[in-house]
């Protein structure tokens, strides 16, 4: 189940620039780590103040729906 899933990859800080995230979407993103929508780059980091490559959008919609199929 998602549950089990979400409890698995459970990480509190799964990015190094967490502290560049604003606080109201912090929860989110490590929601989003957990549920394996979000992976971040190579060098383990989020970018949050980069907008994102149409592959990146790509790689977040196709994990999204591979959770939901």
């Amino acid at each position: 189940t998602i549950e089990n899933e979400y409890k698995m990859n459970y990480v509190k800080n799964p990015f190094t620039d967490m502290q560049e995230i604003s606080a109201e979407y912090t929860q989110g993103v490590i929601n989003a780590y957990g549920l394996g929508i979000v992976k971040g780059n190579t060098s383990g980091a989020f970018n949050p103040h980069n907008g994102l490559t149409r592959a990146e959008a790509a790689a977040v919609i196709y994990n999204l729906y591979s959770i939901i199929k």
